[in-house]
């Protein structure tokens, strides 16, 4: 897990926010993030509209992700941190720009599509399911191959560090 300071580093780093609101920003979005969390994950029990809010919350936030890393991409900064899953050493670059779509689709395929169509037999469920194990799953697997570069590098001198985890 980071600190606050790091994290106001990491978003820092992107520049897209005034100097000023970074601090804030930086205060805020976890607090969006786990919101989030908690919405997908209760949609199992507690109904459609909070897997509706749940979801639409996730495409917005994986949709400014994605921009933020996208303008920078553009902008010829590739040696940024993206700050995913609470940590540095972690580059942004095209395959985080084509996880967090895929992750934009998931969010999309678990929002609950209409009354009937999933109700049948007791599956009403299993959009929201599948997509929360989809997305758990990814987040688990990004961590432990960013875990394994990570002690890739470990013990080697700094400039190889940098060549294992940007």
């Amino acid at each position: 897990m980071t600190t606050l300071s790091d994290f106001v580093e990491i978003v820092r780093g992107f520049a897209l926010i005034p100097a000023m609101l970074t601090r804030a920003f930086a205060i805020i979005l976890p607090f969006f993030e786990c919101g989030t969390g908690i919405c997908l994950i209760s949609s199992v029990i507690v109904g459609e509209d909070v897997a509706r809010w749940g979801g639409a919350i996730a495409m917005f936030l994986f949709a400014i992700f994605t921009v933020a890393v996208a303008i920078n991409l553009a902008r010829g900064r590739r040696h940024i941190s993206c700050g995913c899953v609470g940590g540095r050493g972690t580059n942004i670059g095209l395959p985080l720009v084509l996880r967090n779509c895929g992750l934009i689709l998931l969010a999309y395929v678990g929002l609950p599509v209409g009354a009937g169509l999933w109700q049948a037999n007791g599956v009403e469920r299993l959009p929201q399911i599948a997509s929360a194990a989809i997305a758990f799953s990814t987040v688990v697997v990004w961590k432990i191959l960013s875990t394994i570069r990570g002690l890739a590098a470990y013990g080697r001198p700094a400039e190889s560090q940098q060549e294992v985890t940007g």
